[in-house]
């Protein structure tokens, strides 16, 4: 499900806008440490599906290859998901980190297929 759901970040940000992000909050000032796609889901409140792309340069601190947030209010939706360098999935909250299992992974990347299907 690793490949799938990278395969799915990669055609993602292939087709948002993507945002460079400074690493000054991770103490890595004047070095993009990720790029950003950002879709808005439709409907005022919807809320939203971000994906974030290590970059190349970022500091080795950085644990995760992806990270995808799905934000969905409405729906009562938060998931927090990152596909790590070691090909491992994690969701995670604060500090609080899950393994993600097949089963859970592809309910993920059904949501995912669903609401990028939605137009803003």
């Amino acid at each position: 499900m690793y490949d799938q759901l990278r395969a799915f970040a990669q055609a993602f940000c292939a087709t948002h806008p993507l945002v460079d992000v400074d690493g000054d909050y991770y103490e890595a000032p004047g070095i993009t440490v990720f790029t950003q796609a950002t879709h808005k889901l439709a409907g005022k409140g919807r809320g939203r599906i971000e994906i974030n792309t290590l970059a190349p340069e970022a500091p080795t601190s950085f644990e995760w290859q992806y990270e995808i947030t799905i934000n969905q209010p409405l729906e009562d939706i938060f998931i927090h998901l990152l596909l790590r360098r070691d090909g491992e999935l994690v969701e995670t909250y604060g500090k609080t980190v899950l393994e993600v299992d097949d089963d859970r992974a592809q309910e993920i990347l059904n949501i995912l297929t669903e609401l990028t299907s939605e137009t803003a």
